[in-house]
């Protein structure tokens, strides 16, 4: 029991550090700037966290939204699986080709998920210039992500108590 325990201790380690340090490179083997997979409004971030077996982004404004992105891995659609009573509104569209669905509850979570892609977008919405620049930002979503500058990654900073 205890040998198992170690050896998957070391499998999930070995694909954590693997993915955390590497970058991709083009076919030249320069490094491939990171993506992002919206066009970021203006005065927002992108923080990249990592995940083993999805693409994980949280993209932010200082004083304003935080949108959660996932993609791959485990996907369970939150449009399809929110409580009816707490649903405010719900639509359908299509983007760039795909899908979209969109659930908003009464509680101000709007939630987006493109299901082809296995992709979903998620966040608490304080005000109409929060859902605005969300919807605005979801309306750019494509498969084939964005490149974005350096000056536009940094880290969501944490909550001041």
């Amino acid at each position: 029991m205890t040998r198992t325990r170690l050896l998957s201790i070391f499998l999930l380690l070995t694909v954590a550090v693997s993915q955390a340090g590497s970058q991709g490179v083009d076919r030249n083997g320069n490094p491939i700037p990171p993506r992002s997979p919206v066009l970021l409004l203006s005065g927002y971030k992108l923080d990249i966290r990592w995940a083993i077996d999805s693409d994980w982004r949280v993209i932010w404004k200082k004083n304003g939204l935080v949108m959660d992105f996932s993609q791959g891995g485990y996907f369970e659609d939150a449009t399809l699986t929110t409580k009816k009573e707490q649903i405010l509104w719900a639509q359908e569209q299509v983007i760039n080709k795909h899908k979209a669905r969109f659930v908003y509850t009464k509680s101000g979570q709007l939630i987006a998920s493109f299901p082809e892609l296995n992709a979903r977008f998620g966040a608490q919405l304080h005000n109409q210039r929060e859902l605005a620049d969300m919807l605005l930002m979801i309306a750019t979503f494509d498969e084939d992500w964005y490149p974005v500058g350096a000056t536009s990654i940094a880290a969501l900073p944490k909550p001041q108590k």
